[in-house]
């Protein structure tokens, strides 16, 4: 065992990258040797995205070994604002933060992490009561996603603070259905480099002629709950019939997906909207709002 472990630290490193972080987590319990390499090697930890739950278990060492680490992207289960802090001590660094479950309706800490790039807000128990947290975030973050929560902020408060996210190039909102955006156009309109959008229309039934503002997005790749005459994914989900949707399809669309109160009818609507349609994907109508992207 000694002749293995006097092996060059570069060659013990080559073999760990070749191991699921599983493998490299039981390795690290077999000596202190292994556990000092593998913690003190950022990079073979550089995909690797931690679970927390119930803060109270963990020691000093624990943060310890997960800042020598790096670790850059984490998911917090059922958590409250002062666990942000805590976690700020250790891991000021964090790239992607998802907080599933949350318990309490604002998240001020957020405004800690200044590196901070893609956040995933899910489930929470408690209505989030204004989105001010994001600003501090403003010039950083890339990817949000809000999802299964309570909004109670008005539509046009909501409509102003994402505005000035203009880094997003991903956006997933799936509220309660209880704020209804007049337009989106002036949301688009700042956010130019924005490539994904997933957008709550459970209660529209009709749409506006600019609901998408389409002169605003020329070019880009756009994903909706709705559609819009500029994107080339397509996925309107609401159960409501394909006619609310169908005059917003571009003709340039490759993949559409379709989780619409669906009648055979509507495939001739599709293919004569899209002619150029690559993917079609059909769904029956089922609640998406559980399914939100992770940072």
């Amino acid at each position: 065992m000694a002749s293995v472990l006097q092996l060059p630290a570069e060659l013990w490193l080559h073999v760990f990258k070749f191991l699921s972080w599983r493998d490299r987590l039981s390795m690290r319990l077999t000596c202190s040797h292994f556990r000092g390499l593998l913690d003190k090697s950022s990079s073979l930890w550089r995909e690797f995205s931690l679970v927390l739950r119930d803060f109270s278990r963990y020691n000093r060492q624990f943060w310890h070994s997960l800042a020598q680490r790096h670790i850059s992207s984490v998911s917090v289960r059922s958590g409250r604002r002062k666990q942000l802090r805590q976690l700020f001590t250790w891991l000021p660094a964090l790239h992607a933060l998802r907080l599933d479950e949350w318990t309490e309706g604002g998240v001020t800490e957020l405004k800690l992490f200044h590196r901070l790039q893609r956040l995933s807000i899910t489930s929470c128990s408690t209505p989030l009561k204004n989105l001010d947290f994001l600003l501090p975030l403003s010039h950083q973050l890339t990817k949000l996603c809000v999802c299964n929560v309570q909004l109670t902020c008005p539509p046009s408060y909501l409509s102003s603070t994402i505005s000035q996210l203009t880094c997003l190039t991903s956006l997933v909102l799936h509220h309660n259905g209880n704020l209804r955006v007049p337009t989106l156009g002036g949301i688009l309109t700042h956010l130019t480099e924005l490539k994904h959008l997933s957008w709550s229309m459970i209660t529209y039934k009709t749409l506006s002629h600019d609901f998408f503002s389409p002169a605003h997005l020329s070019g880009k790749q756009v994903t909706l709950i709705g559609c819009h005459p500029q994107a080339v994914s397509v996925c309107p989900i609401g159960g409501h019939a394909l006619a609310v949707f169908a005059g917003f399809l571009p003709s340039s669309l490759l993949s559409l997906t379709l989780c619409v109160d669906l009648q055979p009818e509507d495939l001739q609507v599709v293919s004569r909207r899209a002619p150029h349609l690559e993917q079609l994907h059909l769904e029956p109508w089922i609640c998406y709002l559980t399914n939100c992207w992770f940072p």
